[in-house]
């Protein structure tokens, strides 16, 4: 299997089928195939600030999240070992789905 690590603020995400549903959020069935939930499988270390300190990224892998806007906008498709992911930055995603306790 290839290995991937984002770089920067960026992580790799696999979007979820349209009818694979989180949080009781109801996709339109126009959206279905082009859901706009995703999981997380690898974050990179996050992005350097301007006086040189690093701003970690608060996602890990496995979480499920909400990608904002027009997602081709925000993401680049790569093909690893035949399975298709996104590339995006943190900031692309607007939520993260948590199990409530």
């Amino acid at each position: 299997m290839t290995r991937f690590e984002p770089l920067e603020g960026y992580v790799l995400v696999r979007q979820l089928a349209g009818d694979e549903s989180v949080g009781g959020i109801v996709i339109p069935e126009t959206l279905r195939d082009k859901s706009p939930q995703v999981v997380v499988v690898a974050v990179g270390p996050g992005r350097v600030l301007s006086d040189g300190t690093r701003q970690p990224v608060t996602l890990q892998p496995g979480d499920r999240a909400l990608v904002g806007g027009a997602m081709g906008g925000h993401a680049n498709a790569v093909k690893l070992d035949g399975q298709e992911y996104l590339v995006m930055l943190v900031s692309a995603l607007i939520g993260v789905f948590r199990e409530e306790s």
